[in-house]
C-alpha cells in the first residue's frame, strides 16, 4: 500500500490519543482537554487527497488502479472519464451526481477509508474546466499526478493546465510517463529529457519524473503469474517510494501528525503532573 509509513504513524497517534482520552475521562479531566483530543482525532482521520490529471487515454485511471492494487477506476478502449470523479469510502456502493461536471463514487473498498482519489477527464477535453479543477483540487491535494503517455507525450493541454498552478503548489506534483512498456528505454530517456527541458522552461522547476507501466504493475498486484518480475519491469516501486516520502515528510497531513503528537505530549504531561500531585497528597496524609 502506498503511504504505508504515514498511515502507520497515523495509526500509532490514533492509538495514543484514544488511550489519553480514556485516561483523561477516568481522571475526570476538564472538558477542554477532552474536546482537544477529540478534535485531534477527527482532524488526523481525514483521508489523503490524490488527484490524477492528463490527456485522454494517457493512462490516468490505469495508474490509479495500479498504485492501489485494485481495479476501481474505469479503463477501456473508449475514454471513460468525462467528468471529474471523486472516489470515497462508503458502506454501500453508489454514485452521486454533484453537478454536470462532478460526480462522487462511494465504494466499500478499504483503502478509500484513507484516501480520497480524484480521477479527471482528459485535459484536452475540458479546457473550460481547467481553472475549476486547479482551484478546487490542486491546492488541497496531497499529491497531484500529471500523467503523460509515452505514445504521445508532446501534448500541449497538460502544460496549459499547469500554467494555472501556482508555484507554491508544485511541491506536491509528480510527472508520470505512463505505458512505459510500449517504448524502448532509449526512447523513454529522450522523452524524459524533453519533459525536463519543457518543465524548466515553463515552470522554472522540474518536478520528479517517473516512467512506469501501470498495466504490468496491476497484473503483478492482482496475482498474475511472474508477479515479482512484472512489478520490477513496471518500475512502479520508485514512484510508490517517492509518494511515501512526500506523505511522510512534506504534506500538510504530516504536519498535522507532528502537531498532534506535540499536543498529546502536552496533555500527557499535564495528566502526569496531576497524578504526581495526587500521590504527594496521599503520601502527606
Amino acid at each position: 500500500m502506498i503511504a504505508d509509513h504515514y498511515l502507520q504513524l497515523r495509526t500509532d497517534l490514533e492509538t495514543a490519543l484514544i488511550r489519553l482520552l480514556r485516561l483523561g475521562a477516568d481522571l475526570q479531566r476538564g472538558p477542554g482537554s477532552l474536546e482537544t483530543l477529540h478534535a485531534l482525532l477527527t482532524d488526523i482521520r481525514q483521508p489523503l487527497l490524490f488527484v490524477a490529471v492528463g490527456e485522454v487515454k494517457a493512462g490516468k485511471s490505469s495508474l490509479l488502479n495500479a498504485l492501489f492494487g485494485r481495479e476501481f477506476a474505469k479503463t477501456g478502449v473508449l475514454p471513460a472519464t468525462d467528468r471529474v470523479c471523486i472516489f470515497r469510502y462508503g458502506e454501500v456502493e453508489k454514485t452521486v451526481d454533484v453537478s454536470p461536471q462532478l460526480i462522487e463514487r462511494f465504494l466499500p473498498i478499504d483503502f478509500l477509508r484513507d484516501f480520497n482519489v480524484v480521477d479527471t477527464p482528459g485535459t484536452n477535453t475540458i479546457v473550460a474546466e481547467h481553472q475549476r479543477i486547479t482551484e478546487e483540487f490542486v491546492p488541497r491535494a496531497d499529491l497531484v499526478l500529471f500523467v503523460f503517455s509515452v505514445v504521445n507525450p508532446w501534448t500541449q493541454s497538460a502544460w496549459d493546465l499547469l500554467a494555472f498552478v501556482q508555484k507554491r503548489w508544485l511541491k506536491n506534483i509528480v510527472f508520470v510517463l505512463q505505458q512505459a512498456d510500449l517504448r524502448d528505454p532509449e526512447e523513454i530517456a529522450v522523452i524524459r529529457r524533453h519533459l525536463q527541458d519543457t518543465a524548466l522552461q515553463k515552470l522554472g522547476t522540474v518536478p520528479p519524473i517517473f516512467a512506469v507501466s501501470a498495466r504490468q504493475a496491476l497484473l503483478a498486484r492482482t496475482g498474475a503469474p511472474g508477479a515479482a518480475s512484472l512489478e520490477e519491469k513496471s518500475q512502479i516501486v520508485p514512484l510508490q517510494e517517492h509518494i511515501d516520502l512526500i506523505m511522510s515528510d512534506a504534506s500538510a497531513h504530516a504536519l498535522k501528525l507532528r502537531s498532534g503528537w506535540q499536543t498529546a505530549q502536552v496533555v500527557l504531561h499535564e495528566i502526569a503532573a496531576e497524578v504526581r500531585a495526587a500521590f504527594r497528597t496521599i503520601s502527606q496524609d
